[in-house]
């Protein structure tokens, strides 16, 4: 099987999902190439030891260099199946097959079209609609099949780019159980050199800061909340992106502003989901949100606005509470005041986990769809279990 991503680094959620599974995967039997298109290459090191073999092709910049290398790449190969990720790899690896007969799997890992994404800079109508566009056409073209990391994620893709529905297939994202173990309603310790009093409460976000994650939409919620609550205080973890300067501007005049830490990308994320008393979605749209999924399986209470590709996900008032935009500092303050509520959902959290979102689970599934689109060859059709469904 080959692998196309544009990079493999540990703050982006595709890229860590991979990892998660690669173990239980090889452990499976199936064999892995990865190819990279660029130089994000942190992740290389622990697969390796596994046995998955790299190929770098970032020296390729062009769309034109990098279809051609690994339109090359896979006739050496002759792969049984190609998987492709995230846009930047998904065109240059769809021009690439057409024409080859070699099937090709298509992630699709967030919401691409409409919840949101006019909200992102840049982002017009008329540019969206032109990817939509193409990525229907090359689609039909390179014959793809799709792998959506939630049901709503595959029905809302596929409407969108008018795709069979009996070409997109449903694999959920996948976290080791060992790593982030139940806490058991006892909050753990905050970890050395947070900025956050030990005996207040902590309410924690988990993502880098980009438009799609709505940052400010949570700080000015958290604002209201704290006017009400004095020992509540938030912190953000995730690297800076394109939204920090407007980020950092609204806190800046917030009356909480000394309440809300902005800590960074960080590499103790089980211990500080361990450490919280509530963690936090505030995004404008979602795929798998592995930062849910971790939160989930640790037993920390998940409060969310309401996000169509989590549909399916996040049921509100059994693992999750799930509010209006505007009322996300009152959802908040729900599971803070409510010790019963907050037992209640992170115990079925847990127990949804452990039915759907293990890295044994996820890797299960994964070599059950390579092994159907690899079978499309012979005129073999995927169904049952595997499909998206309305």
């Amino acid at each position: 099987m080959v692998a196309v991503l544009p990079g493999i680094t540990p703050d982006a959620g595709t890229e860590t999902s991979f990892v998660a599974v690669a173990e239980e995967l090889t452990g499976l039997g199936v064999r892995f190439h990865l190819v990279l298109l660029t130089d994000r290459q942190t992740l290389v090191p622990p697969l390796r030891e596994l046995g998955v073999q790299i190929h770098d092709l970032s020296g390729h910049r062009t769309l034109l260099g990098r279809t051609r290398a690994i339109r090359s790449l896979v006739a050496d190969l002759r792969p049984d199946v190609v998987h492709a990720s995230l846009h930047e790899a998904t065109i240059p690896t769809q021009l690439a097959l057409v024409g080859t007969g070699v099937p090709l799997l298509v992630s699709w890992v967030n919401t691409n079209y409409g919840e949101g994404r006019l909200g992102d800079p840049g982002v017009t109508a008329w540019k969206l609609g032109g990817v939509r566009l193409v990525e229907g056409l090359l689609g039909r073209a390179s014959g793809s099949w799709y792998h959506a990391v939630t049901p709503a994620v595959g029905l809302l893709n596929g409407q969108a780019i008018h795709a069979p529905m009996r070409r997109v297939l449903l694999g959920e994202r996948g976290r080791d159980p060992d790593r982030f173990p139940f806490r058991d309603g006892r909050r753990a310790p905050r970890p050395g050199g947070l900025p956050v009093d030990e005996d207040g409460e902590m309410v924690l976000a988990v993502g880098r800061q980009e438009h799609q994650k709505d940052y400010p939409l949570l700080l000015r919620s958290f604002d209201r909340l704290a006017r009400r609550r004095p020992g509540v205080e938030l912190v953000v973890a995730g690297r800076p992106g394109a939204a920090t300067p407007e980020i950092e501007h609204i806190r800046a005049g917030l009356s909480a502003a000394d309440r809300i830490h902005l800590v960074g990308q960080r590499d103790d994320v089980p211990d500080l989901l361990r450490s919280a008393d509530v963690v936090v979605c505030s995004s404008r749209r979602e795929g798998a949100a592995g930062a849910l999924v971790e939160a989930m399986a640790t037993g920390v209470p998940v409060v969310s606005v309401r996000v169509a590709g989590l549909e399916g996900v996040l049921l509100d008032g059994e693992n999750s509470v799930v509010v209006a935009r505007d009322d996300l500092d009152l959802g908040i303050e729900q599971v803070l005041d409510d010790a019963d509520l907050a037992e209640r959902l992170t115990r079925t959290a847990r127990r949804d986990f452990e039915a759907r979102f293990t890295t044994t689970t996820a890797a299960a599934r994964m070599r059950d769809l390579y092994t159907a689109v690899a079978r499309t060859a012979r005129g073999e059709r995927p169904q049952g279990r595997l499909l998206v469904t309305g």
